[in-house]
């Protein structure tokens, strides 16, 4: 690699590659992630490539493994320091593009809402009678218990009962 060969690099970073994922994943950073450690492994790598001294009595692995280490307690601490707050405040760009207001659901949400209501409806119609299932429907649209009792030909305490009775199956079933 000293002598130009930028292939030689490349063959040094694929079995080395391993090594720094794994120091990468030891560290945990807010608004850092895996990925920019590893970027500093990498610069570390080539550093070390590059400026190896064969002379010294250390081997390039012991050598390439205490750079790599160092560079990314460096960014680590670095990034831990008052000086990085920027990073720790930072907004996701997906965050923001991606999120809805609470009041509009995802055409996902949406799906799984109509699921969900779907579900709910057919336990609700399988466990009630027709005449509660008649009741349900007039105390939807607010009318008194009076009204629904006129509308369904019955009497206001049986109306008051099937309500009770509706209420307790609906808990019972959810």
């Amino acid at each position: 690699m000293k002598d130009g060969d930028y292939n030689a690099f490349t063959i040094l970073s694929d079995r080395y590659i391993k090594f720094i994922n794994f120091k990468a994943s030891s560290f945990n950073v807010p608004g850092l992630e895996d990925s920019d450690f590893v970027q500093e492994g990498l610069l570390s790598l080539y550093i070390c490539a590059k400026t190896f001294d064969s002379s010294k009595n250390v081997s390039f692995k012991t050598f390439a493994h205490e750079c790599i280490k160092r560079r990314m307690i460096s960014l680590y601490r670095s990034a831990n320091s008052g000086k990085s707050s920027p990073l720790k405040s930072y907004v996701q760009y997906d965050e923001v593009f991606i999120d809805t207001p609470s009041d509009i659901p995802s055409p996902e949400q949406k799906l799984i809402n109509d699921e969900t209501f779907d579900e709910f409806h057919k336990k609700i119609i399988s466990s009630l009678s027709d005449f509660e299932y008649k009741v349900l429907v007039k105390y939807v649209n607010n009318p008194s218990y009076e009204d629904i009792a006129t509308a369904l030909s019955s009497n206001v305490k049986s109306v008051d009962n099937a309500l009770q009775r509706i209420r307790r199956k609906i808990k019972n079933t959810f």
